[in-house]
């Protein structure tokens, strides 16, 4: 108890020097049922869940809460897809480039950030496959091993069109060991740089 009490005493003192101003209306603590009443004594400001919460783009709870997430998730992005297949019956090469650097990078972030989400991505990647891919080649049907194909990178014969359901497991790995050295020194208290 005492060490998040001083930590939210540091940030509040020392945050500004660095110029990180918190507010604490914006905080969210999220705490172990049986840490709940203690948690809202201490920290009567912030809000303090039971539950879980987004973070920073992620989610940070139960599988329940983190499906609902993602679905909700889901169906923003399942937009933005429609609104490219709208372009791409016009305009091919900017639906696809508007797909390829923009509109995937959000479920990227999200395979990176949020461990065991490629089940729940299975509707995304079905608008992807049915609906956007055939309007942007021109077909009305895009076969299985056609869909593997245009997940190949560029260089390689593909359109880069990643199959989200079958990377993102690997996205989540790869970013746990990309950032191992960091969490560990942060575990540990310790200074690397």
């Amino acid at each position: 108890q005492h060490y998040f009490i001083q930590s939210n005493l540091s940030l509040q003192n020392d945050g500004p020097i660095y110029g990180y101003h918190p507010k604490p209306s914006k905080t969210w603590l999220i705490v172990k049922p049986e840490f709940y009443s203690v948690a809202t004594e201490l920290f009567p400001d912030i809000n303090v869940t039971q539950e879980s919460h987004r973070y920073l783009g992620s989610y940070i709870g139960s599988e329940n809460g983190k499906a609902e997430f993602v679905k909700n998730e889901i169906k923003e992005w399942t937009k933005d897809v429609t609104g490219l297949t709208e372009i791409a019956s016009s305009e091919p090469q900017l639906a696809y480039a508007g797909f390829v650097y923009g509109a995937s990078k959000r479920w990227n972030f999200l395979a990176r950030t949020t461990p065991g989400v490629s089940e729940l991505l299975n509707r995304l990647e079905y608008h992807i496959k049915d609906v956007f891919i055939p309007v942007l080649i021109g077909k009305l049907h895009v076969s299985e091993q056609l869909r593997k194909i245009f997940a190949l990178p560029a260089r390689m014969g593909g359109l880069s069109i990643a199959n989200i359901c079958q990377t993102a497991e690997l996205e989540y790995g790869n970013s746990i060991l990309a950032t191992e050295d960091l969490t560990n020194a942060i575990y540990d208290q310790e200074s690397l740089y």
